[in-house]
């Protein structure tokens, strides 16, 4: 799990700037947050949605490089997101 701002997870590094919001954690362990990161070996900060399981295991599930149905090019993601306790992630994203 992330423990410090520039720690390097789940096949990126430089995770910083970590956001989270009321609807960040479910009642079964599950966590998701906001931060800018970039891919090992590359230069490129980005912006992604993590989700933190309840056994620690960090997975990037969104990032403003992938592009996402019905939007054109890379998303904006709002500081609005969450988990529920189905363990699905909920964002907003804009272009």
């Amino acid at each position: 799990m992330v423990g410090e701002d520039g720690a390097a997870d789940g096949g990126v590094e430089e995770i910083r700037g970590i956001n989270i919001t009321r609807y960040s954690f479910n009642d079964f362990g599950s966590a998701v947050f906001r931060a800018t990161f970039r891919y090992i070996g590359t230069t490129e900060t980005l912006t992604g949605l993590f989700r933190v399981q309840s056994t620690g295991l960090l997975q990037l599930e969104v990032a403003s490089d992938q592009p996402l149905p019905a939007l054109h090019g890379r998303p904006g993601l709002d500081t609005d997101f969450g988990i529920d306790n189905s363990a699905t992630l909920y964002f907003f994203a804009n272009h």
